[in-house]
């Protein structure tokens, strides 16, 4: 039998030194590597102010990497957090604004944004028919539309990152109808709704926050044009404070954070009991100068050729007023009138592109030789469904000039030019998506969520001689609807728009605030307020996973 070398104690005790030694060191390399400080990209809106310039700093002190957007030139900034390496001079209000967001990113190198905290939001003070145009379109361009823009061309630097989040800076208004800011509140609620569909799309890949911040000591209130007495802004906790808090709250897991005490409370009640601070907050009409009703009534609908639009006009006509429709389909329109005529009806048609604010104009001038308005109804709407990130972005973004900015200017000109008779009505349809989410048609439920505040708003106001209805219908049995559905195996099941168009007249007729055509829809949003996250779930099966991915 061969003999067995055995090896010497010494080797032995030698090897096991050097294997000790070898994971000693690896568990300690390990050890250090895991509390290694790994700077994280933070790219912050509307940085060179206020809450925005506050979080800069915040993050830099923390060690992160802040860049920075804002409007001035880098040159006319003298705080030395600003350099060429993490300052972006961009307006936001311009349409390729993401365009040169992604070119400055690429030119840099940075490939990954770990956050991306949308914080730049105009604002905009007093009467809402003394807003102009213009102003009416800058808020919604730089408030919905850039967030909306630069997280299509910014979400895959989000996703490359190993924990990406999406931070939409709303405010502890959103939920509040405010007669002042109606338009800036809207705008506000708008990003509410497109978060939380664009949550649901993006659960597992990026976390998505909204932070609602109170009033703060910023210069934005004396921007806006807020008189000192109404509201004494140096009483407001200083934005430093307000972006510490802010950016411990992107630190947690929560979708949702008030900030501040006072807001929790202000956005509990808003939440809790809607109907009941309308009620409280509504003040009286005393203004004079507005026309009278005529001896027939008159409604004047916008979508007037198609589906809900066609249907609530028939039954306006049946129930003697003259319509007048607003539609860009002409030969539809035309085949819609002669419907109306033929059944005893007096009707016509305003042809006009509401995607457009040249055709709003059109509207607002053509609607200066009809009588005064009894009705307006802000039907018209479009969309545009499947993965948010796959979806052509100039398509996602004409869904919010026709469904929110187009009824924003038309309200607004038909206040301002006073078409409106002393007890008239404003109906806005929104869309159950409100209270459920609508996750593969985010945008689309950002536009209808902005315009239920609007609503609110001026269902508040008591400037002007309104009220409000906003209609939340469900799925309908229109070709829009089967358009957009991923599924449409189910038609029978959707609510005839006949149904829809009753509880719009009635609705409106009886000056109810909310109505909810239907009982499914009566069920599915108070599914919606009490257990939203299981009708999230719930939604993205039925609708979200029926549409491919690429």
């Amino acid at each position: 039998m061969p003999e067995i070398a055995f090896p010497s104690l010494s080797f032995v005790v030698f090897n096991l030194n050097v294997w000790h030694k070898v994971i000693f060191e690896t568990i300690y390399y390990l050890l250090n590597k895991a509390h290694l400080k790994v700077m994280k990209t933070i790219l912050i809106t509307g940085a060179t102010s206020g809450i925005g310039l506050a979080l800069g700093h915040w993050y830099k002190e923390k060690g992160e990497r802040p860049i920075l957007l804002g409007r001035r030139s880098l040159e006319s900034l003298s705080d030395p957090i600003f350099t060429a390496d993490n300052y972006c001079q961009v307006d936001l209000a311009t349409a390729d604004a993401h365009v040169t967001v992604g070119r400055w990113l690429h030119n840099r190198k940075i490939d990954t944004v770990d956050v991306l905290i949308h914080n730049a939001g105009l604002g905009w003070y007093g009467d809402p028919a003394e807003q102009s145009s213009a102003s009416v379109q800058d808020l919604v361009a730089v408030n919905v539309e850039a967030p909306i823009r630069l997280t299509h061309a910014l979400l895959p630097l989000v996703q490359s990152a190993a924990a990406g989040k999406i931070v939409f800076v709303s405010s502890a208004v959103s939920q509040l109808p405010t007669a002042d800011y109606a338009v800036y509140t809207a705008t506000k609620a708008a990003l509410d709704g497109f978060a939380r569909s664009l949550r649901i799309e993006q659960a597992g890949r990026v976390a998505v926050q909204v932070l609602h911040p109170g009033a703060t000591r910023t210069t934005m209130h004396e921007k806006i044009g807020i008189p000192k007495e109404r509201m004494n802004w140096d009483k407001f906790p200083p934005a430093a404070d307000v972006a510490t808090q802010m950016g411990g709250a992107i630190t947690t897991g929560r979708r949702h954070v008030a900030i501040g005490v006072t807001n929790k409370i202000l956005r509990g009640v808003s939440r809790a009991i809607p109907n009941l601070l309308r009620g409280v907050m509504r003040k009286k009409f005393a203004g004079s100068g507005w026309p009278a009703s005529g001896a027939v009534g008159h409604v004047v609908i916008t979508g007037a050729a198609d589906g809900i639009g066609r249907a609530t006009a028939h039954h306006f006509a049946e129930a003697g007023y003259q319509v007048t429709g607003i539609d860009f389909d002409a030969e539809r329109s035309a085949e819609t009138v002669a419907e109306l005529r033929d059944m005893g009806g007096t009707a016509d048609f305003i042809t006009a592109d509401l995607s457009r604010p040249e055709g709003v104009n059109r509207v607002i001038d053509a609607l200066q030789t009809k009588p005064p308005i009894d009705m307006l109804i802000n039907n018209a709407g479009i969309s545009a469904a499947g993965h948010f990130s796959q979806l052509p972005l100039e398509e996602q973004i004409k869904v919010i000039k026709v469904n929110f900015l187009a009824p924003l200017l038309l309200t607004t000109g038909v206040l301002q030019t006073k078409r409106l008779t002393s007890e008239a009505q404003l109906v806005f349809l929104s869309s159950l998506s409100r209270y459920v989410g609508y996750p593969g048609a985010a945008v689309y439920a950002a536009t209808k969520d902005g315009l239920a505040s609007y609503a609110g708003s001026l269902h508040v106001d008591g400037r002007h001689p309104t009220s409000c209805t906003v209609v939340y219908p469900g799925p309908t049995r229109t070709a829009h609807a089967r358009r957009y559905s991923p599924d449409n195996d189910n038609e029978k099941n959707r609510t005839p728009p006949e149904a829809v168009a009753t509880a719009i007249y009635s609705g409106a007729t009886r000056r109810a605030f909310t109505v909810l055509p239907g009982g499914g829809a009566k069920v599915f949003a108070t599914l919606g307020r009490i257990a939203p996250r299981l009708m999230e779930q719930a939604m993205k099966k039925v609708i979200l996973d029926k549409f491919p991915t690429t």
